[in-house]
């Protein structure tokens, strides 16, 4: 993913001073995140496990721009086995870039659904393809919360930052455009080239529009 495309989110580790006890975010002892979800925060709603002293976060990559079936799903089986404190994203859950309200809800109820499988909570941080246009944010907020947030876990400050303020339409379609290639087919030159190397060699040599 470069680094246009992705959401940047920085951990920054504070001794904690009087001027940030009114932060929003759990203190040394967060119980659950439920008191995130009220400020605002994108998280999901399983408990902390909370363990005393050193604590471990993961960080996931994005799912779109082409998302292959399973991998998504078999990344949050695998966190289980990991046991993070809590798993924290780079955006980009959904492909997105559509106005159809529909579409995007059945979208982010797959990742929700995805996400729920996991026992710790998960931070959604903002992505291109998250917040790609004004009815995308609308939903983001609505469903999710605020797109630029920070929370506390112990004497550690993360703070999200969305790269999509204000939400921009992708070069993409323009790029499509003058290349003559629909949605669809775009779709298609994903799958093809998301192949073995040798089968894409073969198929780009076939159509060199694959390039």
């Amino acid at each position: 993913m470069s680094a246009t495309s992705r959401a940047a989110v920085i951990a920054t580790a504070v001794i904690l001073a009087s001027g940030l006890s009114g932060c929003a975010g759990p203190s040394s002892d967060p119980g659950t995140p439920v008191a995130l979800i009220g400020e605002g925060v994108p998280v999901s709603g399983q408990v902390f496990a909370n363990r005393a002293g050193q604590f471990q976060f993961a960080v996931v990559g994005d799912r779109s721009g082409g998302h292959r079936s399973g991998v998504f799903a078999r990344a949050m089986e695998q966190l289980n086995w990991l046991q993070p404190e809590f798993v924290l994203s780079v955006g980009d859950h959904i492909e997105g870039y559509t106005e159809d309200e529909l579409e995007l809800e059945r979208q982010w109820l797959e990742v929700q659904g995805l996400v729920a499988r996991l026992d710790m909570p998960y931070f959604y941080v903002v992505g291109n393809h998250d917040i790609g246009n004004p009815v995308m944010q609308r939903q983001w907020r609505s469903r999710l919360g605020r797109d630029y947030y920070h929370f506390r876990y112990g004497d550690v400050l993360f703070l999200a930052l969305s790269t999509e303020d204000p939400p921009t339409a992708s070069g993409k379609k323009k790029a499509l455009a003058a290349l003559g290639v629909d949605r669809e087919g775009y779709q298609r030159a994903v799958g093809i080239l998301q192949g073995e190397p040798v089968e894409v060699a073969a198929a780009v040599a076939a159509d060199p529009q694959l390039a």
